[in-house]
């Protein structure tokens, strides 16, 4: 096993993930907590991301960060990140292929 060497805040919002009574926890109560900016947590979780914690996102009904506990809890937590990164490859595809010899009436 792989140990990940954690900073203080990191630890602190990776505690509250964990130890959430309903399983899943906002940034806004994290912020509330201990008056941290939601910009601030954000940047916290994606280093942890980055690190190698799996913190998910709830996408859909917004209930905030959660922590996969099996296996199948990962892949359901990683599809909306699959779609998210499809619909981006979608999006370069596109303009690296538009046609720069265009032109686009601009007038009412």
């Amino acid at each position: 096993m792989t140990k990940i060497f954690l900073t203080q805040r990191e630890k602190l919002i990776l505690r509250q993930i964990a130890t959430s009574e309903t399983g899943y926890i906002t940034r806004q109560d994290i912020s509330n907590r201990f008056r941290l900016s939601e910009r601030s947590i954000k940047h916290t979780i994606q280093q942890l991301r980055k690190k190698g914690v799996p913190v998910m996102a709830d996408r859909v009904q917004k209930k905030g960060y959660w922590l996969p506990k099996t296996e199948q809890e990962r892949m359901f937590g990683l599809t909306p990140y699959r779609n998210q990164i499809q619909e981006e490859l979608r999006i370069l595809n596109a303009m690296e292929t538009s046609n720069l010899n265009y032109s686009y009436s601009l007038e009412d």
